[in-house]
């Protein structure tokens, strides 16, 4: 089993800040286009039963078996794929909003984004949590950037940032929780206390002509 599922299964949150950061990064979209959204890398289900309670029509995207059958018997009024987010399975301009959290980092980042593009409707909005910061290790650790880098492959990839800022109090409260109740934790050789969050809010850019 990988170090992505045995967080998964572990008790407490998969990512920084839980399902109340997932309310956080729903409200910091606002306002919306339309009500489709797809969860990126949806886990145990966690985030599609967030968002399915702020009002959206949840569809989710999962490369683990065992936790893409968790999060169809967690969120049954989603459907939720077995798959990548460099193949994403659904047809161009199907949704409203494309959601990541703490999964964009562990992905072929450039391909997934283009990816997102091509499945969001003009306009749409893609939100991003993850890691920010400068680190070498396994998992999202070693796929964080500073802000800099990340506004770069965002907007690199016909995206346009609309909004991003960093706060690091999650993180802080994640790698805490996480060593007091035992759970495994991603290697980082430069020591969790240099790295942080950062939220994003970005928008499809309009085709001219």
């Amino acid at each position: 089993m990988s170090l992505y599922e045995d967080l998964a299964l572990a008790d407490g949150d998969m990512h920084p800040g839980g399902s109340e950061a997932t309310r956080r990064l729903i409200e910091f979209g606002r306002p919306y286009c339309g009500l489709k959204a797809l969860d990126v890398g949806s886990g145990r289900g966690d985030g599609l039963e967030t968002m399915h309670r702020s009002g959206f029509s949840t569809w989710g995207i999962e490369p683990s078996p065992i936790l893409a059958e968790m999060a169809a018997k967690r969120a049954p009024y989603s459907t939720v794929e077995i798959g990548r987010a460099e193949s994403l399975p659904f047809p161009d301009g199907f949704f409203d909003l494309v959601i990541f959290e703490c999964v964009l980092s562990l992905t072929d980042t450039s391909t997934a984004l283009k990816e997102t593009v091509r499945v969001l409707r003009t306009s749409g909005k893609v939100l991003i949590q993850d890691l920010v910061g400068k680190a070498t290790g396994e998992g999202c650790i070693g796929g964080c950037n500073t802000l800099d880098e990340w506004r770069n492959t965002i907007e690199g990839a016909d995206l346009s940032v609309t909004k991003m800022t960093r706060t690091d109090r999650t993180v802080k409260s994640y790698w805490a929780s996480a060593v007091f109740h035992g759970r495994p934790l991603p290697c980082c050789e430069s020591g969790p206390t240099s790295i942080g969050e950062f939220l994003c809010e970005a928008v499809k850019k309009t085709k001219k002509g």
